[in-house]
């Protein structure tokens, strides 16, 4: 009886050790039936989500498995927001047998999750191929040591994962609340008590920044980490980043990598480039080191090598951030090229970027150390302050031998001031000087200086506009030039300035000055020159003009004061034809001129005035002017073809309608003399009426003989024609 009972056990035993085969093999490969699938999903549930299981099933070496796990958001029609090929929670049934929780940990496999941003048209944000492999750990599983709370944490042996051009791996651990939480409703209480609001965070700026950034090969990123929500003290984060052809937006990065470590309250990475651009700068290489202490403060410290067009050059930058304050503070070494910065500036419309490109390096690079400081906070200030060092070199194809100059900035939301102290310009020829202050509230720029260098290169270095006007001019020798004042760039109604010229060998077209000086106010729209004084053709001379807005009208109108004395005539006629002729005209020519006009007037028509002119002892009639005159003469007075004798002469100058108008014009000669009247026109044409008569008008006996040859001298009447550089003289009466 007692043989036949332990029997029937046994086969009991066996069909149930059977049948629990055949329950763990149809679990293993068939899974739980889709009806209890189905129950079990709504404990699996999270706030506004809906949940969509294919299968569970039981693996004897992994635990319970889900496959086809995918989570859909309430509502929303396509792409699950986060589904996995696996999902396997891992067992632990010996636990189950002390009466604890049985579920050890869990591994995801094949995952992946899709954001949508709440913006139109913005493009999704994707995981994928996430795997990952979680430990849950209790505090009974840890030394008594460890136990500092009863909290669990989770334990992440691995990750991985790909998200855009980036490839995502690493490991932590994570503590969790002391509070249990439930499936059902928990994601979104606990959401609730950390204080994280889902939909304030823009995913559509994320998505952005994602779709700019591009990448040859994946960029890498490793984490390990350590994270106690309630001590940051313990917080420990690391994480290594290294990439290839990457591009970001304006940036573009050959090779790079980059190292975080976090260590509580403090932080300190560093950052390596090579073959970089960033805002069409062109970077060599670069190398950042950052720090952050427990007191808020961020120390970055940064070296480049920046691209050049002879070749590269250095950038260094130190700086301390204040995050509490708001405020910083740095200093910044540099030896790189200016115009690889000209484009970036170009770009931004400013001036600054022009600059920077007009320059040419020969045989160094600029040296320059900047110090600055200022603040975020509140509104943005930030002062600088430093000097710059530079031989060889050319500014807007001026040579220069050096160029040193101090500078001082402060810079806020309203403006900027910028003053330029101790401007050194060096040149073979001499040197220039100053200081300039720039102030963008009242839009002026203020400046001291002086200069012995060639005026027109000085001012080709300042403004091409201010050099035009000099290109008529050229300086032989030293001149010597003081500048003060102030002008509006803005408005002309704030210039008030003073120049002060003085040189010793000027020439201008065909006239040389063998010294000049003059002084140039300007006030608002007028400009004033007083005290001009110049040596000309060995002789002195004088005046003073001005230029001022014309009254009802956008051009400006002039007037020229000027008058000279002892002046050499023959010098005088070499200067007006370009060229040294043969013939010495001796005579001293002195003369007076008073004129007024428009600025802009190409054919000087609007040009009037009155002066005088007087030769005395001068040989005249060898001026070339006068050779068809003689030619005339000799065919009616033998002997008259030539004449050397010494003359004077004296005109009175209207000019007015083009033309300058001569009145009252008498050449006084020993054998005979020359009265008329007639016009020089500013396009060289000629139209003059002379009389010839015998003797001085002036002696005694000229003035009998002219009486006597009254008749003769009728027919000596001539008119003067065609133009300056082709003379045509004719008889009036004669048919010569």
């Amino acid at each position: 009886m007692a043989f036949s009972l332990l029997r029937k056990i046994k086969y009991i035993l066996f069909i149930l050790f059977v049948a629990g085969l055949i329950l763990l093999f149809y679990l293993t490969s068939v899974g739980l039936p889709r009806a209890l699938v189905r129950k079990i999903e709504p404990y699996l549930q999270f706030s506004g989500m809906i949940l969509n299981l294919d299968r569970i099933k039981l693996s004897v070496f992994e635990g319970i498995v889900a496959t086809g796990v995918k989570y859909y958001k309430k509502g929303d029609v396509g792409d699950p927001i986060i589904q996995a090929d696996r999902f396997v929670l891992k067992l632990e049934p010996l636990a189950w047998m002390r009466g604890g929780n049985g579920v050890s940990g869990a591994v995801i496999k094949k995952g992946r999750a899709c954001f949508s941003p709440d913006k139109p048209g913005a493009e999704k944000i994707i995981i994928d191929d996430i795997y990952a492999d979680v430990l849950f750990e209790r505090p009974a599983r840890r030394a008594a040591a460890e136990r500092e709370t009863s909290r669990p944490r989770l334990k992440i042996l691995g990750f991985s994962a790909a998200m855009a051009a980036f490839k995502l791996s690493g490991k932590g651990v994570i503590v969790l609340p002391a509070e249990k939480i439930s499936l059902k409703n928990g994601a979104a209480k606990h959401a609730e008590s950390s204080g994280v609001d889902a939909a304030g965070l823009d995913l559509s700026v994320l998505a952005g920044r994602l779709d700019d950034f591009t990448a040859g090969n994946a960029v890498n990123a490793d984490v390990d980490f350590y994270i106690d929500p309630d001590n940051i003290e313990k917080l420990s984060f690391k994480a290594d980043l290294h990439g290839r052809h990457t591009r970001y937006a304006d940036v573009a990065i050959g090779v790079w990598s980059a190292n975080m470590l976090v260590s509580g309250r403090s932080a300190s990475g560093n950052i390596t480039l090579k073959n970089t651009e960033i805002k069409q700068i062109q970077l060599q290489s670069l190398d950042v080191l950052l720090n952050f202490d427990e007191k808020g403060m961020l120390a970055a410290s940064l070296k480049s090598t920046i691209n050049g067009a002879p070749q590269a050059g250095p950038l260094d930058l130190q700086l301390n951030y204040n995050l509490a304050s708001g405020k910083f503070e740095g200093k910044a070494t540099t030896g790189c090229d200016l115009r690889a910065f000209a484009p970036f500036l170009q770009s931004l419309e400013l001036k600054l970027g022009d600059i920077f490109a007009a320059f040419d390096f020969k045989r160094s690079l600029p040296a320059g150390n900047i110090a600055f400081q200022g603040e975020f906070k509140t509104a943005f200030s930030c002062r600088l302050s430093g000097d710059v060092l530079v031989d060889t070199l050319s500014f807007r194809k001026v040579p220069c031998l050096l160029v040193k100059l101090g500078f001082e900035a402060e810079l806020n939301d309203a403006g900027e001031k910028v003053n330029i102290r101790n401007l050194l310009v060096v040149r073979d020829e001499g040197l220039a000087r100053g200081n300039f202050i720039y102030e963008s509230d009242d839009k002026t720029i203020s400046f001291s200086g002086m200069s012995v260098a060639d005026p027109p290169a000085v001012a080709a270095m300042i403004d091409p506009v201010i050099a035009s006007p000099l290109e008529a001019f050229s300086f032989k020798g030293p001149c010597y030039i003081t500048a003060f004042g102030t002008v509006g760039y803005a408005s002309s109604a704030l210039n008030d300035a003073e120049i002060n010229f003085n040189a010793t060998d000027v020439a201008w077209k065909m006239f040389r000055f063998a010294s000049c000086a003059l002084a140039l106010n300007v006030c608002e729209e007028s400009y004033q020159i007083d005290d001009f004084y110049g040596s000309i053709c060995r002789g002195i001379m004088k005046g003073s003009a001005s230029v001022d807005p014309a009254a009802g009208s956008s051009n400006m109108i002039f007037t020229l004061s000027a008058d000279a004395e002892n002046v050499d005539f023959g010098v005088l006629i070499n200067s007006l034809s370009g060229r040294q002729l043969e013939n010495t005209y001796e005579g001293i020519c002195s003369g007076a001129l008073n004129l007024q006009g428009f600025v802009d007037d190409p054919g000087g028509t609007s040009m009037k005035g009155k002066g005088w002119i007087k030769i005395m002892h001068g040989r005249i009639f060898t001026v070339p002017i006068f050779g068809g005159l003689f030619d005339i003469l000799g065919k009616i007075i033998p002997g008259l073809g030539s004449f050397n004798g010494k003359n004077n002469a004296q005109a009175t100058l209207t000019v007015e309608k083009g033309k300058v108008h001569g009145s009252n014009i008498y050449i006084d000669g020993d054998v005979f003399s020359l009265k008329g009247a007639g016009d020089i026109y500013f396009d060289g044409r000629l139209d003059f009426k002379v009389q010839v008569t015998f003797m001085r008008h002036q002696s005694l006996i000229g003035n009998l003989l002219q009486i006597v040859t009254m008749p003769l001298s009728k027919a000596l009447e001539f008119r003067l024609g065609g133009t300056v550089a082709n003379p045509k003289w004719e008889a009036a009466y004669l048919p010569f």
